[in-house]
């Protein structure tokens, strides 16, 4: 009998544990999804949370495919994690972290004061802001891609 006991003991513990990863790394992505001007809601969605991604790092869509292939996907999951610490301004070791060890690196870009400064995977980085004399948005501090004349996060007149 203490066998049982102890197997139904060893399950919750794991679904425990399991449970509290998820949260760890979902609520996070709830905030970095606002941040971005996407619904926060869809870091629950399983494939709409995928798309979401696809559409802050600036990949095409049908990246999601790669995604499902055993193996393949490791990698694809990488270059996801770097495009989207570059997008808030972070460095590829950023997101390397993130990749590695989401539990901890995900609540630091979702409730750091990063701003996101759109996708990174197309378009200028962030030295193509500082070059031009870019400033960040006056409300919510997102840096304008270049030739933007309000900001895409929060509507603000930023432009020239």
């Amino acid at each position: 009998m203490t066998g049982a006991i102890f197997a139904v003991g060893l399950v919750g513990l794991v679904i425990a544990v399991i449970a509290a990863g998820v949260l760890l790394t979902i609520v996070p992505m709830w905030r970095i999804f606002r941040r971005a001007g996407k619904p926060g809601w869809a870091a629950i969605v399983p494939i709409f949370s995928q798309y979401t991604l696809c559409e802050v790092v600036g990949r095409p869509v049908w990246w999601l495919i790669w995604l499902l292939i055993p193996y393949v996907s490791i990698v694809f999951w990488l270059i996801f994690a770097i495009d989207l610490a570059r997008s808030f301004g972070r460095s590829t070791g950023f997101g390397v972290g993130m990749w590695l060890l989401p539990i901890i690196f995900v609540p630091i870009l979702g409730y750091g004061s990063s701003p996101y400064l759109g996708p990174r995977a197309v378009g200028p980085g962030l030295d193509d802001h500082v070059r031009t004399g870019y400033t960040t948005c006056p409300t919510c501090g997102r840096l304008p891609l270049p030739g933007e004349r309000f900001c895409a996060q929060c509507g603000t007149a930023v432009g020239s």
